[in-house]
């Protein structure tokens, strides 16, 4: 049975310098094995069926994959990503300022829960992103797009093979900086929603929903987005980062939008006072 390829799903695109194509054509029965996605497995194992998860991404891939909703999509997700951990950065600068911005045994379990969604979904991410670019790490013969300083900020925005051992940890505290900026600037507006500090004398319970709010719809894009990009990678274990990339999606496009809709009801609408559970 063919081996599961998430290129052979949809129509390659011309590919750039950078990226060579991953595979060598298929034959008629390889394509038609693989873009059936319930029948083609995930990995080795022959008698393993692709996850439903998977199953989505393969659907959205085919569906976007080298379109100009597709390359849109990507470029909100590259642009959202930078944009909320520089967010992030203003906010910590603040908190520093004003401790009392985040005060974390105040959060309640509502906020924990809603906060820890967003926070697996971006470490499924951030460790998918990992996987199935090693290849040329330690190896001789690295090609020249993937050396250099152009060759590191092409690996920290796509999914392009590492192209040495120094550039694998530049992209991955890059990465991880980055997530720990998004991640707390989104934990300091949600609880600045729910027990705002009064620095300023303003109501601004309104403002930091509204911030959450495009937090959120940064977080999901950008976890959907990535999906698209799971085409550039180049070495072993790549279905472990198909997998990994596919339930984050599957998530920040159902369970996050729902429960951020709950959340925002809950900190302004439903339960003002002091309940038991707050």
């Amino acid at each position: 049975m063919a081996h599961f390829d998430l290129s052979s799903i949809a129509q390659r695109q011309h590919e750039s310098a950078i990226a060579p194509p991953l595979s060598e054509p298929e034959s008629d029965e390889e394509s038609s094995v693989a873009s059936t996605g319930a029948a083609a497995p995930l990995g080795k194992n022959p008698d393993a069926r692709t996850p439903l998860a998977v199953q989505s991404t393969l659907g959205c891939y085919a569906v976007l994959g080298g379109t100009r909703c597709g390359s849109i999509l990507i470029a909100c997700g590259e642009m959202f990503s930078p944009a909320t951990a520089a967010f992030g950065f203003i906010l910590l600068v603040a908190w520093v300022g004003f401790p009392n911005l985040l005060v974390l045994h105040r959060a309640d379990w509502f906020l924990w829960i809603t906060w820890g969604a967003f926070f697996v979904t971006w470490l499924m991410v951030f460790v998918s992103r990992m996987i199935a670019r090693w290849t040329y790490v330690g190896a001789k013969g690295t090609p020249a797009a993937y050396s250099g300083l152009r060759g590191a900020l092409v690996a920290l925005w796509h999914r392009y093979p590492f192209g040495s051992c120094v550039q694998a940890i530049f992209v991955m505290i890059a990465l991880f900086g980055m997530g720990a900026l998004q991640m707390l600037g989104l934990l300091l507006v949600m609880h600045q929603a729910n027990f705002e500090y009064d620095a300023f004398r303003y109501d601004l319970k309104a403002v930091w929903s509204v911030a959450f709010v495009v937090l959120a719809l940064a977080h999901c894009v950008t976890v959907a987005a990535d999906t698209l990009t799971l085409r550039q990678m180049e070495g072993e274990g790549w279905h472990h980062a198909v997998a990994l990339s596919s339930y984050a999606a599957v998530l920040s496009t159902t369970s996050l939008p729902i429960l951020s809709l709950f959340w925002v009801f809950y900190t302004n609408l439903c339960c003002e006072g002091d309940l038991f559970f707050r």
